[in-house]
């Protein structure tokens, strides 16, 4: 199974980052894709408090049959990881 990991930082603290990731209707705040994302593709999301913030560490698989979509899949996470970040220093919850 193909995979990617990707790091990003938020000045939030984890609690908030949290936040945004377990409340589905939020994910149109922060998530860069059209619609939700691939329901075959898995994501394991860590969260770990960094200088006040939060580190954010996310691992992608992607099954094999999208394969071919591996780029775009790790595009559009960069993308997501940053708005996450961002909307969660900016907007806590």
């Amino acid at each position: 199974m193909p995979s990617f990991a990707d790091t990003g930082r938020s000045a939030a603290p984890p609690e908030e980052v949290w936040k945004l990731l377990c409340d589905s209707s939020r994910l149109p705040d922060w998530w860069a894709g059209n619609g939700s994302p691939l329901s075959d593709v898995r994501f394991e999301w860590r969260l770990e408090a960094d200088n006040g913030g939060t580190r954010i560490d996310v691992l992608v698989d992607v099954p094999e049959e999208e394969a071919d979509q591996l780029e775009e899949q790790r595009d559009l996470i960069r993308a997501s990881l940053l708005r996450l970040a961002e909307v969660a220093a900016v907007a806590p919850l």
